[in-house]
């Protein structure tokens, strides 16, 4: 059951703060969190809705408490239980009859838990001191602007090409909204937008860069997963302050659905910035609290990373591709290194360069790792990098029928997205058949490629011959998705509050066989947890599952295992049997490259 985490916002609180900050009692502890938004007119601040302002201290509030508590790390040894937390949230309001509507505060709890994978219950009383959201605001000079689009600008490769389409290509007077945590990104931003500044010519880009910083002590887990709601939050206030309905996340479509790359994963951990339910929830929450038609949208949902990124260059900004920046490891970037080539966003940015052609505009010297000849010093750093790859050449030959099956989830994305269900299927299909044959085609040309010094074994290059994959190239929809992804996966849902594991859609297991199966699982998930490859997935002795189960002696600890095996056979095949390995002098354990474990969040603490 998620820990109850005890939330009292306000200013009026007296916690010792320097500057303007929004304080708040965690636990009945002090922490705050300071919010400068910048370059904003006055006329802004003198006709921010009571709403709107509400609106971004409650928002701030989310962020800073979501950062304050950790989700307990890498591992997860209570097999998902610190995952989701359970916040209940006090905080003053302006507008409290609005948010004492319960289709409001509907609207923002099923964004948030969407968002987040948190539980939130919320409590409005009223603001004691209104006028204070005034020290928040930092005034510039471009108060003559009126904006035709509202963009959030990250200083990332995507939203910088949709700025440039805004600008250029519909020729619009665009607000770029920018959040930031660390200065060195805030330089990335500022340094973009005074480039395009000078040339598109003065009187067409308003900047609003926003700084939430968090006190010492405060940022406790870096998932941050509700930042992505202060950053929509923010474009909402400057889009309605110009008369304006809508905010746009440029993001391409395979990141903003984020299938898991990882199969071993607890719960929900991918990111849901972007998802076309979340950008849905986001439009309701909004529309709901201004009492008018508001949308959240992104416009490159069916673009690939490489056709944005060779969109910016047909559009003439080729040569600023260097200065977007694109790595997770903000705090250790140099000015000559500014991507680590480890994570999953720098990975993605290199292939999408690589694959457009133009490496020659972002060249290999700017990543402190080489993409394919460098050695990935972790496992989790190999399984990133492997993953990513095995992924995308699935993706390349997935039947829609194929593709539904592996990714489950698909079928919430289809209803999301609205349209003819068919279509809208056949698209995300061809989007990650595009995605899958630009990186295929990378890693194609890098293995007949001739190097001429030895790699490292722990390189991508040479990790990717020794797997022994396939390398031809199918046709679209043809080709065995199974054979190139691997062998075939089975998913199961862990329920602890109805005891209870769904294996796919085909049964359920319960009793001696539910509580055989999560013994099994927790282990499975804390090496999921740590990054491990499946060869390094630990199993138990019988000795140490006799002692867990508290049974007489080794034969029943068999006579479970046979049981479960039997049960899984019942409902896969005969292939179910092979999903519970027994390692010789080793025990037994869940086969990992075939299991995906997935833990429900417990429905009693609702």
């Amino acid at each position: 059951m998620p820990r109850d985490i005890e939330v009292l916002c306000g200013r009026e609180l007296g916690l010792p703060a320097k500057g303007e900050r929004l304080r708040f009692l965690l636990n009945g502890k002090g922490h705050a969190v300071r919010l400068r938004i910048a370059e904003v007119s006055r006329s802004l601040l003198k006709d921010l809705p009571d709403v709107i302002a509400d609106l971004i201290e409650i928002a701030a509030y989310v962020y800073a408490a979501d950062a304050a508590v950790s989700r307990g790390g890498k591992t997860d040894e209570g097999m998902g239980a610190r995952w989701r937390r359970h916040f209940c949230l006090e905080v003053p309001v302006r507008a409290l009859g609005l948010w004492q509507r319960p289709e409001v505060v509907t609207a923002l709890v099923s964004m948030l838990e969407f968002l987040s994978d948190d539980q939130f219950l919320f409590r409005f009383v009223a603001h004691s001191r209104p006028h204070e959201v005034a020290g928040c605001f930092e005034f510039g000079l471009e108060q003559a602007l009126r904006p035709d689009a509202v963009v959030m600008f990250s200083g990332g490769l995507d939203s910088y090409a949709g700025a440039l389409e805004e600008l250029i290509e519909r020729g619009n007077k665009v607000a770029l909204v920018s959040h930031h945590s660390s200065t060195k990104i805030a330089k990335v931003q500022s340094d973009l937008a005074a480039e395009l500044r000078k040339r598109v010519g003065p009187g067409k880009i308003l900047r609003m860069p926003v700084h939430a910083q968090l006190v010492k002590g405060t940022n406790r887990e870096g998932s941050h997963r509700t930042r992505s709601f202060l950053f929509a939050v923010l474009g909402l206030a400057a889009a309605d302050a110009h008369g304006l309905s809508r905010v746009h996340f440029y993001e391409n479509g395979v990141v903003s659905l984020n299938l898991p790359p990882v199969a071993q994963v607890v719960g929900s951990r991918a990111t849901r910035t972007t998802h076309p339910r979340t950008l849905r929830l986001m439009s309701a929450l909004f529309t709901a609290v201004l009492d008018k038609e508001f949308d959240v949208v992104n416009p490159y949902f069916w673009r690939t990373k490489t056709e944005i990124v060779g969109r910016i260059n047909t559009l003439g900004f080729g040569d600023q591709i260097l200065h977007t920046r694109s790595c997770a490891d903000v705090h250790n970037l140099t000015i000559a290194k500014p991507h680590c080539g480890r994570c999953s966003q720098c990975i993605d940015r290199r292939f999408a360069v690589l694959s457009a052609g133009l490496e020659r505009l972002d060249p290999e010297e700017a990543y402190l790792l080489d993409l394919m000849t460098d050695a990935r010093p972790t496992v989790q750093d190999r399984e990133i990098a492997l993953a990513y790859v095995r992924n995308a050449r699935a993706f390349r030959s997935f039947t829609p029928a194929a593709f539904l099956a592996r990714y489950g989830e698909l079928a919430r994305v289809v209803s999301d997205a609205g349209g003819d269900p068919t279509t809208t299927l056949l698209r995300l299909v061809d989007l990650h058949r595009r995605h899958g044959i630009a990186v295929t085609s990378v890693m194609d040309a890098a293995l007949s490629a001739v190097i001429q010094e030895p790699i490292a074994a722990t390189s991508l290059l040479a990790m990717y011959r020794s797997a022994d994959v396939e390398t031809g190239t199918s046709a679209p929809g043809q080709g065995d998705a199974a054979t190139i992804a691997g062998p075939p996966q089975h998913t199961f849902r862990i329920d602890r509050h109805q005891k209870a594991v769904h294996v796919e859609n085909l049964g359920i297991l319960r009793g001696t066989d539910y509580l055989t199966f999560v013994t099994l699982a927790e282990a499975h998930l804390k090496a999921a947890g740590c990054g491990l490859m499946p060869e390094d997935y630990p199993a138990q002795p019988a000795r140490v599952l006799l002692d867990r189960w508290k049974l007489a002696d080794e034969s029943t600890v068999r006579r479970r295992i046979q049981s479960l095996r039997r049960k899984l056979a019942a409902l896969l095949g005969s292939e179910g049997s092979d999903l519970v390995e027994n390692l010789a002098w080793h025990g037994y354990r869940l086969r990992p490259e075939q299991v995906q474990v997935f833990v429900e969040p417990a429905q009693d603490a609702k």
